[in-house]
């Protein structure tokens, strides 16, 4: 692995590069950046807010705990403190880390390759793609890609020089990844693959990511955790899922509007592995092993959008750096001003397909349309209500929502109060609520009203 930029014109271009990444981001999903909270968000913010400091912050180091995603949790929570409801922050935070990531694959690949040029394109690769529509749209998606940055630093010291401060930095970016999104239980298996293929001594410090995944994946599926037995994480074992969930997430990389031929799947999965073994370059192998090893666990349960295999798509991508600083070891594409050529013409053929795929593919701000408006039903509580006591009692005897449970992650975090008592009673005909209750509200005429 190659040494990091060491001058400081190495330093301002590295710099230059992650500016650019987020600028890219920026031309083709701004309007992602002006989307409210998702009903997945309600469910995670509450979540935060309502286990606090205390209870986050020992999680976020604990692989063992069963609470969901603690390190995610501490996001939410840090940005609601400091910026409350406003949801701009929390969107500029988001895309943010997308191009962090995007500007780690660079360095990655570049430290690894040994080549900038190749470096910079793995990262243009990594920094966009029409079919992550969901990661620009949703803040609720902050554990997919929060998970990716801590697991990227992980990699990024791991193949660095072997020094004990940096092992232990990475053994602590480790557990911070894999506390924020499960699919950092692959990178010990990746490091381990790649290890034997480069027929590098094994490391100790492997093992102890391996020992880290496992404890961390057993407390994440036993009883009393978020995913135990959920049916949207539980396995279907079979040929037949695999091959469907391959050629349909491999139909999303390349742009198609429909599923393709599933053995096309299988053979491009193959010859991803065959690089593993064939092609003795580091980034290239690291890459392979990435975008399989990382992609495996999501063969097997329902197919979801393309932004779950976000974490192995980057591996594609510093694959593909790889392969692209393989071919400028070729004569007379050595040269530097060839290859800028190079990548020029490969950045605007990528500009031209996103551009053709955008027309087909919903935009970020698209997604939000179909989403309830929280920050309207907060200002109708506030109106009616603009302080409520401690140990308040509230019963919603009708509400706007689908899920029942809005009205509580909402009012509860808006005025600040874990003690008060929320009910929803979808009840008719009455005029006023038992004494017991001190709020009766129902939705009426299309608004919020406050019956007593």
């Amino acid at each position: 692995m190659q040494p990091p930029p060491s001058t400081w014109g190495e330093r301002l271009a590295s710099l230059a590069v992650l500016l650019f990444l987020f600028g890219w981001l920026l031309h083709w999903a701004p309007s992602g950046l002006g989307n409210p909270f998702s009903p997945d968000d309600m469910m995670n913010l509450y979540g935060a807010w309502d286990l606090d400091w205390s209870q986050l912050l020992p999680a976020s180091l604990a692989p063992w705990t069963t609470i969901y995603r603690p390190v995610g949790a501490v996001a939410y929570l840090g940005l609601f403190e400091i910026f409350g409801w406003d949801t701009y922050p929390y969107r500029l935070f988001c895309y943010g880390l997308l191009a962090v990531n995007a500007w780690l694959v660079f360095r990655l690949t570049w430290a690894l390759a040994g080549n900038a040029v190749a470096g910079f394109a793995a990262g243009l690769a990594a920094a966009y793609h029409t079919r992550l529509v969901g990661l620009y749209a949703d803040t609720g998606r902050i554990y997919d890609v929060l998970g990716a940055t801590l697991s990227l630093g992980c990699l990024f010291v791991y193949f660095g020089p072997r020094t004990r401060l940096r092992s232990a930095l990475a053994f602590v970016l480790y557990i911070l990844a894999i506390e924020t999104k499960e699919s950092a239980a692959a990178l010990p298996v990746i490091a381990i693959v790649f290890d034997a293929a480069a027929r590098r001594r094994p490391r100790w410090l492997a093992g102890a990511l391996a020992a880290v995944a496992a404890v961390a994946m057993w407390a994440k599926t036993s009883p009393g955790s978020a995913l135990h037995q959920h049916p949207a994480y539980t396995p279907e074992l079979t040929w037949a899922r695999a091959v469907a969930n391959l050629s349909g997430y491999g139909s999303q990389l390349l742009y198609q509007p429909n599923y393709s031929v599933p053995v096309l799947g299988v053979v491009a999965g193959g010859g991803v592995l065959s690089l593993l073994v064939l092609v003795p370059r580091p980034a290239v192998r690291l890459g392979a092993s990435w975008a399989v090893i990382g992609l495996g666990p999501l063969l097997f349960i329902d197919e979801r959008d393309f932004g779950a295999v976000y974490f192995s798509f980057l591996g594609l991508a510093v694959l593909s750096g790889g392969l692209l600083a393989l071919c400028f070891e070729r004569r007379p594409i050595c040269r530097p001003w060839i290859q800028v050529a190079i990548v020029a013409w490969l950045a605007f053929v990528l500009a031209k397909q996103h551009r053709i795929d955008r027309a087909r593919t919903p935009a970020p701000s698209a997604w939000a349309r179909s989403w309830p408006d929280v920050e309207s039903f907060r200002q109708e509580l506030l109106g009616l209500v603009p302080r409520m006591a401690p140990d308040a009692v509230v019963r919603f005897r009708s509400h706007r929502f689908e899920q029942d449970w809005m009205p509580l992650f909402i009012l509860k975090p808006t005025y600040g109060r874990r003690t008060i008592h929320v009910s929803i009673d979808r009840v008719t005909g009455e005029e006023r609520a038992p004494p017991d209750v001190d709020y009766l509200f129902e939705e009426r005429d299309g608004g919020l009203r406050l019956v007593q």
